[in-house]
């Protein structure tokens, strides 16, 4: 039995021999998957092609998808995006929690490297030594600055809405560095 295509190539890496977990809900099922040009060509028993990658004992799942992240700045100097690439996430996304790196202004810069330091944890001096700060001030200027250094997974974004916008969901606002300084210095980094 072959599911996808009727004809497998020789030349298409074949996954022989593992616990396929589809996503579909189905149980696990021990199957043989074709790979064609990146993308499943073929799911069975039996399959040919060349190379093959034994998977007898081991788990053969689609990628995992990483809703919730914060490689906003940890992308520009760690394009693999560890840990999540070494737990078989694929695809991630960030810009969570209501604020992230992009569209700033310099002006902004301090106040989201503070920012980030005390949510994050993340070091100040990492965050001024990694991040390009001076190639972008818009969302699409940072998602340029990232396309020019690359990335090892999908890379996916919530964008949220600047204060004063009417509400995108359950009043969601994103942190924006200009005009927010006071309130900021006036509440502490710890409060909501």
């Amino acid at each position: 039995m072959v599911e996808g295509v009727d004809t497998v190539l020789g030349d298409d890496l074949v996954i022989r021999g593992g616990t396929l977990v589809d996503g579909t809900g189905a149980p696990g099922r021990v199957a043989d998957v074709v790979v064609r040009d990146g993308k499943i060509a073929a799911i069975g028993e039996g399959l040919s092609g060349t190379p093959e990658l034994d998977a007898s004992g081991q788990v053969v799942a689609p990628g995992f998808i990483d809703i919730h992240t914060h490689y906003d700045a940890q992308v520009f100097w760690d394009p693999d995006l560890t840990p999540s690439s070494h737990h078989g996430v694929t695809t991630v996304i960030a810009g969570n929690c209501g604020f992230s790196i992009a569209p700033t202004r310099p002006e902004g810069v301090e106040l989201l490297v503070r920012t980030l330091q005390h949510v994050e944890d993340m070091s100040p001096d990492t965050l001024m030594a990694g991040v390009p700060w001076d190639e972008f001030e818009t969302f699409p200027q940072y998602l340029d600055a990232v396309e020019r250094r690359g990335v090892g997974l999908n890379y996916g974004w919530l964008l949220c809405r600047p204060h004063g916008s009417p509400p995108l969901h359950h009043g969601r606002r994103c942190l924006r560095a200009e005009g927010h300084r006071r309130r900021a210095d006036r509440h502490g980094p710890h409060r909501r």
